[in-house]
């Protein structure tokens, strides 16, 4: 059945949202969190501050002098219980590192959630998209040689991050039948959360909280451009690229950056955008991932 969704957040300030286009979907999975009114649903208790998939300090990077190796932390700090990874809260300042990178995700995905206890939040990237990052980002970054040399130099704290905190898909709450009806609702419901000004207020907020030296907005493509138009307006300053996102990088041919990100509304292919040396003779022993 083809119906409006509406949704009730909480989080960072209570306001019902409604989304513009029309989904079809099969029926409600869950009726604790949505009732149905004709043809409405209204979705509860999925936008508040217990749903959020917090931005994370996954990683440390170090050059072995042949490849960019990610180096875990010791220690899980966020969803210790159920983390796959030993993922940190990001910290204002930052110890042992020279700059941040932050790979910019589009929203949660239904792995990153505890499914025996639906809608407790883990950490980003639990799935395919956190195994292929791990594996594949040094092949990404050397894509473009001049972003892979600057970041051989010292230690990056690579950061994960959702502009929107909470799962768009709402694969967890209603039934859509396919992946592409899936997609469909994810894009029309990221969408309208992302019109909200607070939640760009808050992802702003975020972003200048850890200070990125390098940003990748590796989004779906189908929401990209969205978060591209952002950073240029909001992070002129800051050396930001567009990417696949993680979750294709099984496939070699998405293993790659796309575009710097330019201030202006041109884009600028990757051969034309010198990239400023940041010099640091600080070199942090340790493991690879």
């Amino acid at each position: 059945m083809k119906v409006r969704l509406k949704l009730n957040l909480t989080y960072p300030q209570r306001q019902t949202v409604t989304v513009r286009e029309q989904v079809v979907v099969n029926g409600i999975l869950d009726r604790r969190r949505a009732t149905c009114s004709g043809e409405e649903i209204v979705i509860n208790d999925s936008f508040g501050k217990d749903n959020i998939i917090p931005d994370v300090d996954r990683y440390r990077t170090r050059f072995d002098g042949n490849r960019i190796v990610l180096r875990p932390h010791t220690k899980c700090t966020v969803s210790e219980c159920s983390n796959r990874y030993y993922d940190i809260a990001v910290a204002k300042v930052p110890r042992n590192c020279d700059r941040t990178l932050v790979i910019v995700l589009e929203s949660p995905h239904e792995e990153e959630y505890l499914r025996n206890n639906v809608g407790l939040p883990i950490a980003p990237a639990q799935g395919n998209t956190g195994l292929y990052l791990c594996c594949h980002l040094d092949e990404v970054l050397h894509s473009c040689p001049s972003l892979h040399r600057c970041l051989r130099i010292g230690t990056t704290r690579v950061i994960l991050s959702n502009p929107v905190q909470f799962q768009a898909s709402l694969v967890s709450v209603i039934d859509s039948g396919n992946t592409d009806r899936k997609n469909k609702i994810r894009d029309a419901v990221w969408r309208a959360i992302w019109d909200t000004p607070r939640i760009r207020q808050d992802f702003m907020d975020r972003l200048k909280g850890c200070k990125p030296n390098y940003i990748i907005n590796a989004c779906t493509k189908s929401l990209r451009t969205d978060v591209s138009n952002f950073l240029r307006c909001h992070f002129p300053n800051c050396t930001s690229y567009e990417a696949h996102h993680p979750s294709s990088w099984n496939i070699k041919k998405y293993r790659k950056l796309l575009f710097r990100i330019k201030s202006r509304s041109k884009r600028m292919v990757l051969s034309s955008a010198p990239l400023r040396m940041h010099r640091s003779s600080r070199l942090v022993p340790g493991g690879c991932c």
